[in-house]
This record gives C-alpha cells, sequence and structure tokens, in this order.
C-alpha cells in the first residue's frame, strides 16, 4: 500500500510520477506496456500535457509492436503529471488505488503549501553570469528537515554543480528548481514516514486489544 513512498519528483515546478513505480504499488496484473497503452488510448491522456515519454518522435510515428516483436523495441518510460497518476489509481476502483489517489492528494497539498510558504521567506540572490534567481542553500535545508552537514551539503553540490553558485560573500546558492526539487521530495519522505508510524502504531493498537482480550 502508501507505507512505502512512490518517488515523486519535481521538474519545472512539475510534479511527475515514474508509471512504473505507479504500476507496481497498484499490483497491476496487466504488463506495464500494455497497460499505459489501453488506459492512454481509453482515456484520451495527451503527451505533453499528462505525461512525458521517452519516444522520438520517429518512433512515435512507428508501428511499436511490431518493432518490438523483431526485437528493435526499446523500454518506453513514462512520467505522468499528478493529476494523471491520481486518476490512473482511481480507476483501478479498489482500496489499493484509493489510497494511493489520497497519498497523491496530500503530497499536492504539501507541496503547494511549502512552495508557497518556504520559499518567499528565504534570502534570494541572483547570478550575475545567466540572471537566474535562487535560494540560500543552507536555509533552505534547514526549513525542509534535511541534513546540513558539511559532508551532505558539498556531496550534492558535487553532484548538481551546474544548479549552485556563490555570492560575493562566499554564500552557496540554489536555483529556485532545483530548490522545488529538493522540497518535493522531503515533503514525499516525511509524508512516507509519518504514514510508515501511523501504521505500527495501529498494529500496536490490534495487538493491545488481542492481548486484553485473550488474557
Amino acid at each position: 500500500m502508501t507505507n512505502e513512498l512512490i518517488p515523486i519528483v519535481s521538474n519545472n515546478n512539475e510534479l511527475l510520477v515514474d508509471s512504473r513505480q505507479l504500476h507496481q504499488k497498484l499490483t497491476i496484473a496487466t504488463h506495464h506496456r500494455d497497460w499505459m497503452r489501453r488506459r492512454i488510448n481509453e482515456y484520451g491522456f495527451i503527451e505533453g500535457i499528462d505525461f512525458r515519454s521517452n519516444l522520438s518522435e520517429i518512433e512515435k510515428r512507428s508501428d511499436l509492436s511490431v518493432l518490438e516483436k523483431r526485437g528493435r523495441g526499446r523500454i518506453i518510460e513514462y512520467k505522468l503529471t499528478l493529476d494523471m497518476a491520481k486518476e490512473l489509481a482511481m480507476l483501478e476502483n479498489n482500496e489499493n488505488g484509493r489510497a494511493i489517489r489520497r497519498y497523491f492528494i496530500e503530497i499536492e497539498k504539501q507541496y503547494r503549501d511549502w512552495i508557497g510558504f518556504v520559499l518567499p521567506r528565504l534570502e534570494q540572490d541572483v547570478n550575475l553570469f545567466d540572471r537566474r534567481q535562487g535560494y540560500d542553500y543552507v536555509r533552505l535545508l534547514q526549513s525542509c528537515g534535511c541534513s546540513t552537514s558539511g559532508t551532505a551539503i558539498h556531496s550534492r553540490i558535487k553532484r548538481n554543480r551546474q544548479e549552485f553558485w556563490r555570492n560575493q560573500s562566499g554564500k552557496w546558492f540554489i536555483s529556485e528548481s532545483f530548490g522545488k526539487n529538493i522540497i518535493a521530495y522531503a515533503i514525499a519522505r516525511r509524508w512516507s514516514r509519518e504514514t510508515r508510524l501511523r501504521r505500527l502504531e495501529y498494529e500496536q493498537k490490534r495487538l493491545e486489544v488481542k492481548y486484553n482480550l485473550d488474557f
């Protein structure tokens, strides 16, 4: 169910879900490829609006089933908007799908709340080379409850160097888009942890009731 995290990423201020992760969590019996094609055709989901894929324009115009049978196919990856992911979960019409849909709704709500509340209150600066506006890196991490140890900070900078710069006083700043990615990750991780804790509390209470009844 949703006691484990379904990864959600932020890309250009948009929250996206990997279709394979969703397919797995929904425990769909149909093969992922066939499931996605059927849902897209049945409900008119539009690429560029409801989802993104790794198909080239040539491949989109080809008969993919023939390509796959001939061994020249490729694994198709879909990144779904939260709205599409919620609709796919709802279409399963079972408790698992409903729980996952509620999970997405809560993540989306918290993300919007944080974007509107946290980022405007962080110190801003502008990269003089390309005029990008960004936020105080350490303060953003503190607001999200992420690690601010020197090792963790420099590890992120090293992996995503193009998203960081220093101002004249030597303070690190992070681009707006990457800052929102960190917020989305922190919210999803926190909500997943809280869900697991609630589940553990429920199991504990259930065992306590059983214990009292048995003895």
